[in-house]
């Protein structure tokens, strides 16, 4: 995708998430005991958001997944669950691609965007044969996103060659959605436990080859770093820009609150770590930035948005812990969105290894 087309897909996308996702993010964040807006998902298809990778031949866009943490970085802003819904669909339809498999835009994908590529084993679901190809998979996925609407599921599966990759219908015998857990944070992204009993999976359902699920999956995320971080840059901007809405229309001690020099000060902290994130994340988009600069970005992601979503909190007072402010609705939504692709101890070590190495 050129750079003209991608500000204007941009700028739909500012329009989409100002239109249907502000206005309503605080009553879905009552998800599950709130029905998931499904027609929002029609009108996300509708502005590429689902086939955003796909090639024009294909129907889709053309867009590379370090341009679409662009259009996440400002979804987060206004509703970070649905822009990690978007996360996990792509990252899922990406490993279709990887597989020369057809990556179905008028589906929903959900992939367990927790797991780490060197501790698959530990969610993996086991495998036995069942003859003619086929084998019976059992065990229990945690925290899917996306995993309560969607159309297909990716699943490790533990096999002899070691960890594989699946993809599958929800609806298939043996599978059941657990009860929808009120996770912490990221409501909107549909997270759900599913319990595999003696599922029975063929040749047609694998992705990419026996054996080699965590190869793929080290693959996968260096090309969506960007994109997750991209959800944490949009939460540190979102908490900024509320913190400083409320500062200029309350007062204290005859100020307006926005006036103080400690307020500016937090305002400023926010704002740089901000500014500078974006900055290292327009680059990575533009093409520049190696596999180092891309997990760093992460790893720096990760820690000033939980830092920059705390401060916004405390920045309006007892109010930031109102639901009704949005605030600690952020701080949650960070909590979570940090452990994307990798906890931040892990993301941290592999950095330093990595150079550790180059040297």
């Amino acid at each position: 995708m050129d750079s003209a087309s991608l500000k204007e897909a941009i700028l739909m996308v500012e329009k989409f998430s100002d239109k249907e996702l502000a206005p309503k993010a605080l009553e879905w964040d009552q998800y599950p005991s709130q029905d998931f807006p499904k027609a929002l998902l029609d009108k996300a298809r509708e502005i590429g958001l689902f086939s955003f990778l796909l090639s024009e031949n294909q129907g889709g866009i053309g867009g590379t997944p370090e341009q679409l943490a662009l259009l996440l970085e400002v979804i987060a802003q206004r509703e970070a669950g649905f822009a990690g819904l978007i996360f996990s669909h792509n990252l899922a339809g990406y490993f279709l691609s990887l597989a020369q498999k057809q990556f179905p835009a008028d589906k929903l994908l959900a992939f367990p965007c927790y797991l780490e590529p060197e501790h698959l084993e530990e969610s993996a679901l086991k495998s036995e044969k069942a003859g003619n190809g086929r084998i019976h998979v059992s065990g229990k996925l945690r925290n899917v996103i996306g995993a309560g609407i969607a159309d297909r599921i990716f699943a490790p599966v533990s096999e002899p060659e070691d960890i594989s990759w699946f993809c599958l219908e929800p609806v298939r015998v043996g599978i059941r959605r657990d009860k929808l857990p009120l996770t912490l944070g990221l409501r909107t992204a549909s997270h759900c436990d599913l319990i595999f009993e003696r599922v029975e999976l063929s040749e047609s359902d694998r992705v990419g080859q026996a054996g080699a699920g965590k190869d793929w999956c080290r693959s996968a995320y260096l090309k969506f770093y960007p994109a997750a971080s991209a959800i944490l840059i949009g939460l540190i901007a979102g908490s900024a820009r509320a913190a400083i809405k409320y500062g200029q229309d309350r007062y204290q001690g005859g100020d307006m609150i926005a006036q103080h020099g400690q307020i500016r000060y937090y305002y400023g902290s926010m704002l740089a770590g901000y500014f500078s994130l974006k900055a290292a994340l327009e680059k990575i988009a533009e093409g520049s930035g190696d596999d180092s600069s891309r997990l760093a970005l992460k790893i720096m992601a990760g820690d000033l948005a939980v830092r920059a979503t705390m401060d916004g909190v405390q920045l309006l007072g007892g109010y930031g812990y109102m639901h009704d402010y949005g605030q600690e609705k952020r701080m949650r939504d960070a909590g979570s969105a940090e452990k994307f692709l990798g906890s931040a101890k892990n993301l941290t070590l592999s950095l330093a290894d990595g150079f550790i190495k180059s040297i």
